[in-house]
């Protein structure tokens, strides 16, 4: 693993569309482990997983076991079972303008 030194000085040699296209591949990435963290969550609630570690809801275990702030591990009312499924639809949806977004840039 890298140091945050050798981290700034490898930025720092970039060129700008290196620098540009390095951070658009590591925005790719993140929106990728962001589904995958939801497809989780959408495991561990039905299994209800989070009881088993001490909290009364997946909304407390998100964020004091995996250290979300309360508006990220905010989800509507407990009433509607597909709340994950329209986190993802959304996730795609905003994904999808920001791809277009980028193209047209290009």
């Amino acid at each position: 693993m890298c140091t945050l030194d050798e981290i700034k000085r490898e930025l720092a040699s970039k060129n700008n569309v290196e620098l540009i296209q390095s951070l658009v591949e590591l925005n790719k990435r993140e929106r990728a482990s962001s589904a995958d963290i939801l497809l989780h969550l959408i495991e561990v609630e039905p299994r209800k997983l989070h009881l088993e570690y001490g909290y009364s809801s997946l909304f407390s275990y998100a964020c004091k076991e995996l250290h979300y702030s309360e508006p990220a591990a905010h989800r509507p009312s407990s009433q509607s079972p597909t709340w994950p499924q329209e986190l993802i639809k959304k996730h795609d949806e905003k994904t999808t303008r920001e791809n277009s977004l980028l193209d047209d840039k290009r």
